[in-house]
């Protein structure tokens, strides 16, 4: 069983259906499409571990077709939080760390790279 979607679009919505597809060249190097279910994303928004306050303020950088988009919108905003938006453009530590400062950011999800620019900021 799914959700029809109102206004009387012809649309069924359920767990087990797609929701997206990725594309990812993942270890092997070579392009294949990841498909994500409803659920999948139902899985990860709703994880209990996202409980208690620590994601009120998520601050999206990532592309939103990269997954880790998935966390940074839905998370903060099901549990009635606020997404901070990057500026666009390759992120300095400088830019990055006032931003969540400044926002009051509780979360932020980081590549290794992007940590590593983070941390040569100078707080």
């Amino acid at each position: 069983g799914g959700v029809s979607c109102g206004g009387g679009l012809p649309v069924v919505v359920g767990g087990g259906r797609l929701a997206y597809v990725m594309f990812t060249s993942g270890s092997s190097g070579v392009p294949k499409g990841v498909g994500v279910s409803h659920g999948d994303v139902l899985a990860l928004a709703g994880d209990g571990v996202w409980g208690g306050g620590g994601v009120d303020v998520v601050l999206m950088h990532s592309a939103f077709v990269f997954d880790a988009s998935t966390f940074e919108v839905w998370v903060a905003l099901l549990r009635g939080g606020r997404v901070v938006v990057a500026p666009e453009g390759v992120l300095e530590g400088r830019v990055l760390g006032e931003l969540v400062v400044s926002e009051g950011v509780t979360a932020v999800f980081l590549t290794t790279a992007l940590f590593n620019v983070l941390a040569e900021w100078d707080v």
